[in-house]
């Protein structure tokens, strides 16, 4: 019997560790990854998408921050955009 191509377990454990690695990061990229968990889509699926590398995205889990382009590129991907707006 083959393994299943996507085991649902599997991807709920790397997204536990990827979001454990995450506290410290930064909350605009915390947030993108939630968006990722909540649509199912892998750092790998979204680097091709968004013409990105896989490492790319993969790296701002260790606490390294995303360009402006890269982030607008990754979220533009998911539905999202970046923008600034006045403090209240």
């Amino acid at each position: 019997m083959s393994p299943p191509l996507l085991d649902f377990k599997r991807f709920r454990g790397c997204y536990r560790s990827t979001k454990a690695r995450l506290r410290r990061g930064h909350p605009l990229v915390r947030q993108l990854f939630d968006i990722m968990h909540k649509h199912q889509i892998s750092a790998n699926d979204l680097a091709k998408k968004a013409g990105l590398g896989v490492r790319t995205i993969e790296s701002w889990t260790l606490n390294r921050q995303p360009t402006v382009a890269n982030l607008q590129a990754a979220l533009n991907v998911l539905g999202y955009e970046l923008y600034i707006k006045p403090r209240k």
